[in-house]
């Protein structure tokens, strides 16, 4: 998959005027290609026929005399439906008869006229402008094939590498965020941990990985994807010792490729317990990662929120550290991210068989944890917390800085004078947001091979 300039999208709405310019600019000149074989390379291609009448020959005259000539063989691929879609073309004006060019009338203006002449003028009048000094003319189709072929070459803006740890198979929510980080193209997934929670059968971070396969191999169908790592089954004994696992060094290990200038993004939507036992192990993390969560109830109380109390030592040596934390917090999500059963459904449930899961995951725990018992009321809705995590990473939030707090172990906030801060999201453009998952959705799906799935997984 491509990866253009700020995004799949930006680079298409860039080249896009550049070819329409470039259409106006050829007139005429341009032509679709005969046939595919017109797109072989040169010494593939059978030699031309011999005209063999002189309408023929005045035919051929105006088709031949290559030189000059720039032959485009785009076969884009079609990015997010706004892209535009190129066959093959022929770029360059129409050939004028060699008996109606002017002749040469001094000896620098032959020079001029015989680099020039395979280059010939168009049938449907441009202004042309004067190179300073030169005398020679500019042409506007070749200017503006030369700024397509600029602009192809610009790097691609660097995706965002993104570990996330997730406690996916205690709620919905986190089913949601994985679908969208997956199939998100401006991100750079490394891998997934799974993280403990006490509402699922233990051993916990067990249970949650064998939901997080079943995920990405059996909805996603991703049978190529990044390594899926348990973590660990217990919260921090204390805030100096770390939880090993092999998640943890995964953590550790893909830090060092990044910077204080270039930081690898954590986004903990559980317990935070494999991000701090990795700063634990190794302190000098801090200057290689940050933090992206979901927690805490509100500012400035910080509160009982349910992933910050499935592990309140974490959040203490994380916030003790001097590790960039982005927080996005319930009362947030609460205004921001619910759905009612119905427009759950009007949001998701068309779109694709990924769609239709989602969907089904949505209202088998509406029924069970939220309708009331015996009740047909559908007026409460469920939040889908933890894709505040990637509205964040994707622009999509606003924030503020807000002083670095201290974590009492009653999970509320204390503000002593520190110096140091973090960010706390403010708000974020829901609608945006779920425009953005259902689009980038859609093309996963129309760019994959996902169907129905094969093998259902029974919890």
């Amino acid at each position: 998959m491509f990866h253009f300039i700020a995004g799949p999208k930006r680079r298409a709405h860039l080249l896009a005027p550049l070819m329409r310019r470039l259409v106006a600019a050829c007139g005429a000149g341009w032509k679709p290609a005969a046939d595919w074989k017109s797109a072989l390379p040169l010494d593939q291609r059978k030699p031309r026929e011999q005209p063999t009448s002189d309408g023929e020959n005045k035919r051929q005259s105006q088709t031949s005399g290559a030189t000059g000539r720039c032959r485009i063989e785009p076969n884009v691929t079609r990015m997010w439906g706004r892209f535009p879609t190129c066959g093959r073309f022929l770029i360059g004006p129409p050939a004028v008869p060699a008996e109606t060019r002017e002749q040469p009338t001094s000896d620098s203006e032959s020079k001029r006229q015989s680099r020039t002449s395979s280059w010939r003028k168009p049938s449907v009048a441009y202004k042309t402008e004067e190179s300073p000094g030169t005398g020679r003319q500019k042409s506007p189709c070749r200017a503006a094939l030369l700024a397509v072929v600029l602009l192809a070459a610009i790097p691609a803006a660097a995706k965002t590498p993104v570990i996330l740890s997730t406690d996916v198979g205690n709620e919905i929510d986190d089913q949601w965020a994985i679908v969208y980080m997956m199939t998100n193209p401006d991100l750079d997934v490394l891998g997934i941990v799974s993280a403990h929670s006490p509402t699922v059968p233990e051993p916990s971070a067990h249970y949650s990985y064998r939901v997080l396969v079943d995920v990405v191999e059996n909805h996603l169908r991703l049978a190529v994807h990044p390594p899926l790592f348990e973590g660990s089954n217990l919260p921090l004994e204390n805030a100096a010792t770390p939880r090993a696992n092999a998640g943890v060094d995964f953590i550790v290990e893909s830090s060092k490729a990044f910077s204080k200038e270039n930081r690898l993004a954590v986004l903990t939507i559980g317990a935070a317990t494999d991000a701090a036992s990795a700063i634990l192990q190794d302190p000098t993390l801090v200057d290689r990662i940050r933090i992206v969560a979901m927690g805490f109830n509100n500012w400035p109380e910080g509160g009982n929120e349910y992933n910050v109390a499935n592990d309140v030592k974490a959040w203490q040596v994380i916030l003790r550290s001097r590790v960039p934390v982005a927080i996005g917090s319930g009362e947030v999500c609460k205004a921001t991210l619910a759905l009612t059963p119905a427009q759950a459904k009007d949001l998701i449930a068309e779109h694709g068989p990924i769609g239709a899961w989602l969907w089904d995951e949505y209202q088998d725990w509406y029924y069970r944890q939220v309708k009331p018992f015996r009740k047909h009321d559908f007026s409460k809705p469920w939040i889908i917390w933890d894709t505040i995590t990637l509205a964040y990473l994707e622009g999509m939030t606003e924030q503020k800085q807000m002083p670095r707090p201290v974590l009492k172990d009653n999970m509320v906030f204390d503000h002593p004078a520190t110096g140091n801060t973090i960010t706390w999201i403010t708000g974020l453009d829901s609608k945006r947001m779920w425009a953005d998952f259902t689009r980038k959705l859609d093309f996963y799906q129309r760019t994959h091979a996902v169907g129905p799935a094969s093998v259902p997984y029974s919890r």
